[in-house]
């Protein structure tokens, strides 16, 4: 028997995981931030340019949308990445990343494909 001494944390293998799943998610949603400051760069240099010239206004609200999408895409790959920390990622399960059918679970998950199948043929 171990002697345990005054101080000393039992902390079990899943714990662990939990808490380093939560701050993998937390780090995931700073990208949420980065994604904010970029959309609000993108209206004010749409305002800046129509300001300057208005006859370019329909040009200029084009590609900021484009601008606006794009930045929005790299926040919902944030917090989908945030969410598959987590909530779905189980240690021991199959659904794990760091394995061939966690990696097929994740690919399943993201685009809907609920037949495995489809990949062998």
């Amino acid at each position: 028997m171990k002697r345990r001494y005054q101080g000393e944390l039992s902390v079990s293998r899943n714990e662990m995981v939990d808490g380093a799943k939560s701050m993998g998610a937390g780090a995931a949603t700073i990208a949420l931030a980065g994604a904010a400051v970029g959309i609000g760069n993108v209206f004010s240099a749409l305002i800046q340019s129509v300001a300057r010239n208005p006859s370019m206004a329909k040009q200029s609200f084009g590609y900021a949308i484009l601008g606006f999408a794009l930045t929005e895409a790299i926040a919902s790959f944030a917090s989908m990445m945030a969410f598959l920390l987590s909530s779905v990622f189980q240690p021991g399960s199959p659904s794990c990343p760091w394995s061939f059918s966690g990696i097929l679970h994740v690919f399943q998950a993201l685009t809907g494909i609920l037949e495995s199948r489809i990949l062998w043929v």
